[in-house]
């Protein structure tokens, strides 16, 4: 910031300075100030420019003006990058259209692919498309020797494990786990990104807590330890108070871990997962209001869910399915206040949001 003050028409440094807001921050406002000396008529790259403010402006879920930013982008002859383009019209399940937008791109011309496919797939629960993608991306990643890719991958085909319910989802998180405190393998192949293996560590322990395993999400904190990255890298720091707060609710003490994230969530840089796991442990405390605002957070944020990055965009694959599973998590306090119809009405929405995905079903089952 100091030498942006000395150089205003470093166009290169505010996309540098915007990406670390967006990345280690998830500061999205702070990210569209700076973006937006990338929309200049003077910056060569402009349509560029432009997509990233697209993605700060999702992110803040202004939704209509992502739209017309990811338009002026594609005016302006930007077509490089397709995925995060899509998800404005994603976000408010518009399928179709986010096929067609993604197709445009260079990056889309083969269809879903990678990444973009494990976070298509998950959000319309195609669990076995969201698997096989993982698994694709992984192999890959493998056979190009990319060790960084392989752990990001290995973290995607992990989350749509759990997520599924699949046999092998235990499996998955403690392959996870090891893979990033292997001293040989990726974590020392990503010694110029040291937060990598922190993240991955982080990841594994709350796919564990999700899973109940509190020995691998107690192995996972303890391994950490107090590892100054976590105080470097804010939204590293913020994940790893989401999984002492998931240690604190399964070990019966939500009232601990409401205490650790409410503040957290009461900011504007919150991740999606402060949230989710705020809501866990209001819903175990018996706090059903504040379940229900951390709720209706989670299904009124899937902008911010398909944008957040975090240091490595793993988050990004438990996030979207989060804003979904809102709605049969508030099924489920609306059921505990005595309110059927509500939950009715939640448990309709998740099935009309989500058809074909048998979740609703058993929701409908077990609370009506």
């Amino acid at each position: 910031r100091q030498y942006l003050t000395l150089y205003p028409g470093d166009f290169a440094a505010w996309g540098r300075l915007a990406n670390s807001e967006w990345h280690l921050l998830n500061d999205f406002r702070a990210a569209e100030a700076s973006v937006r000396r990338m929309t200049s008529d003077k910056y060569p790259r402009l349509g560029a420019g432009f997509y990233m403010l697209g993605v700060t402006l999702l992110g803040q879920e202004r939704r209509t003006e992502a739209a017309k930013a990811f338009a002026t982008s594609r005016q302006q002859g930007f077509y490089a990058f397709g995925d995060l383009l899509s998800r404005v019209y994603q976000v408010d399940r518009d399928h179709a259209a986010a096929d067609r937008a993604y197709a445009e791109s260079t990056s889309g011309k083969q269809g879903w692919q990678g990444e973009a496919a494990v976070v298509t797939y998950i959000d319309r629960a195609r669990w076995n498309d969201a698997e096989a993608a993982a698994r694709g991306w992984l192999a890959e990643a493998r056979d190009s020797g990319e060790a960084g890719q392989s752990l990001r991958a290995l973290a995607a085909l992990a989350t749509v494990q759990v997520l599924a319910a699949k046999a092998d989802g235990a499996v998955g998180v403690r392959e996870l786990a090891r893979a990033a405190a292997d001293p040989r393998g990726s974590a020392a192949a990503n010694a110029a990104v040291p937060y990598a293996a922190i993240e991955a560590r982080l990841i594994a322990a709350l796919l564990a807590a999700r899973q109940g395993d509190r020995v691998l999400l107690r192995e996972s904190i303890t391994a950490i330890g107090t590892d100054p990255i976590m105080r470097d890298y804010p939204t590293i720091g913020q994940l790893h108070q989401v999984v002492l707060a998931e240690q604190d609710r399964l070990a019966g003490d939500p009232a601990a871990a409401i205490r650790r994230l409410a503040p957290l969530s009461r900011r504007h840089d919150s991740l999606v997962m402060v949230h989710w796991t705020l809501l866990r442990a209001a819903r175990d405390g018996g706090n059903l209001r504040l379940a229900r605002a951390q709720g209706r957070w989670l299904a009124a944020h899937r902008g911010r869910a398909f944008m957040e990055a975090t240091t490595t965009d793993i988050l990004r694959f438990i996030n979207i399915d989060a804003t979904n599973r809102a709605l049969l998590d508030l099924a489920e306090v609306a059921m505990a206040s005595g309110d059927r119809a509500e939950a009715a009405r939640q448990i309709a929405a998740y099935e009309a949001a989500v058809p074909g995905d048998g979740r609703g079903t058993l929701e409908r089952e077990r609370l009506l």
